[in-house]
């Protein structure tokens, strides 16, 4: 989790198509585009799953489903989370 103020794209989308409320950070790294999916829970953004994305493909392929079960077990209570500050 990171407490943020203000984040924009392109370097932030902040609502992702049927991502129940799922965003991502992006960027460019060995001519790969990269993503960290998370959300955003009282005032902090929890990364939940790390992953490559070029059109609608997502390496690993379940990383996008895998980031909404993330989200709904931190949303629930269910699992513990760490907060971490750059």
């Amino acid at each position: 989790m990171r407490k943020v103020c203000d984040w924009h794209m392109p370097d932030y989308r902040p609502r992702l198509r049927d991502g129940e409320g799922l965003g991502e950070l992006r960027w460019a790294s060995e001519n790969k585009q990269h993503r960290l999916l998370g959300f955003f829970m009282k005032g902090c953004w929890y990364a939940v799953v790390g992953c490559i994305h070029k059109q609608q493909v997502y390496d690993p392929a379940d990383a996008f489903n895998t980031a909404k079960r993330y989200k709904r077990q931190i949303e629930s209570g269910a699992v513990r989370t760490v907060e971490y500050d750059l």
